[in-house]
């Protein structure tokens, strides 16, 4: 296996994870919403973005991802972990049938000295450590799973057990095959017995070449001559702007998923008293930010963070204020964490912890927001912080 880890090279994949809960005691798994994101393995690190995104990020996962229950380690760094150092003590559990094929089972275990596994509920977090077993094909002794439950868990962090599963197969890359998971299972539970589990599915894995970047349109055809094109002016937008957005792009919840663009156009010009700062039909750009189902309402979140017109770009640092529904539609939520209680007379709209993003709860157990969709929007100020914020309207 650790042979197989330093043969890989640096690849990049798209992780689809959908994430369930079931409230105690033992009712069945709800769906809570489904993420999509593209996860690359570059030397030794994990490292994520949305899905056509220019970048990778190295930093913290749970700054993309703010809201519920997220776990990174299931791509790589469990196996570097487990199999690339002497930390952890095998012993050989006889064999069982998995999927088919006989394997040979080994159990492990990592003592906290020699552990890097770390565990975060909102603000807190603690070090543990961990066991776990793996079963190797008994022919060819390639892994096929490989299961990874913490140990000693703090009572501090509320957590009664967390486990991860993660199944592994051959995956080509360019000319080779490399034993890669395939899919995981992270499953997490509370001390009132409350289970959060995320299903993770690695799929397009490719070569990363450093720029890659992932789209699910068909490509453009390329013309024979190419005209050289302007590049953009960078514009920046005062705060204090009233800006009306309305979408160009479908938001789904049968379909769509937290991460995948979405695109809008101003419907009104925007003035100071003299100059038109943004004009009529100006493109905004975002992203899905949450599809969270709630009781009673799926809590429905976006943020457009760049904007297009002629030869100019900003970005897009906003507020949202209003959505075009009505108070039947829409469902009260109280505050973060909370359960909710619809009121036909009261609405509301929660600012993320993520900057300029916003949120706002319609009632029932699935969403479609169509073309000509209305929102409206304050530019901030740059230096401009949201945390738990709440306007009323």
């Amino acid at each position: 296996m650790l042979e197989s880890l330093n043969r890989q090279p640096n690849y990049t994949c798209l992780e689809t994870v959908e994430r369930t809960r079931r409230r105690a005691p033992a009712r069945r798994l709800e769906l809570v919403d489904t993420l999509r994101m593209e996860v690359a393995l570059v030397a030794g690190r994990e490292m994520f973005a949305w899905p056509g995104a220019k970048n990778f990020e190295n930093s913290d996962l749970r700054k993309m991802v703010p809201n519920g229950t997220i776990g990174n380690g299931n791509f790589a760094l469990h196996a570097r972990s487990i199999f690339g150092s002497s930390a952890a003590k095998f012993v050989y559990a006889g064999s069982s049938n998995i999927g088919g094929r006989m394997a040979d089972r080994f159990d492990f275990k990592i003592p906290l000295s020699n552990s890097g596994y770390s565990l975060r509920v909102e603000d807190r977090s603690a070090v543990v450590a961990y066991h776990g077993s793996f079963w190797a094909d008994s022919g060819t002794l390639d892994i096929l799973r490989l299961e990874v439950d913490a140990d000693d868990i703090p009572a501090f962090l509320q957590i009664s057990s967390a486990t991860n599963r993660m199944d592994y197969r051959r995956i080509r890359i360019g000319a080779s095959d490399f034993l890669l998971p395939s899919d995981s299972e992270l499953s997490l539970v509370d001390l009132h017995r409350n289970e959060h589990r995320n299903l993770i599915q690695l799929t397009a894995c490719r070569e990363y070449l450093g720029e890659s970047v992932l789209s699910f349109a068909d490509p453009e055809p390329v013309p024979k001559v190419q005209k050289p094109t302007e590049p953009s002016v960078e514009a920046e937008l005062p705060a204090g702007l009233r800006v009306t957005l309305v979408l160009t792009t479908v938001l789904d919840s049968k379909k769509s998923m937290v991460g995948d663009v979405l695109e809008a156009k101003v419907l009104f010009a925007v003035k100071d008293k003299h100059n038109v700062l943004i004009p009529k039909g100006a493109i905004a750009r975002g992203r899905i930010t949450r599809l969270e189902r709630i009781e009673g309402c799926v809590l429905t979140g976006f943020r457009f963070s760049d904007l297009d017109y002629g030869h100019m770009h900003a970005n897009f640092l906003a507020s949202l204020r209003e959505v075009q529904m009505s108070p039947l539609e829409l469902a009260w939520k109280g505050s973060e964490g909370g359960g909710t209680t619809p009121s036909p007379a009261r609405t509301s709209i929660i600012l993320d912890r993520e900057q300029g993003s916003g949120s706002f709860c319609i009632r029932g157990s699935q969403v479609y927001l169509g073309l000509g969709f209305q929102t409206t929007w304050i530019t901030l100020p740059k230096p401009a912080r949201i945390q738990n914020i709440q306007e009323k309207h």
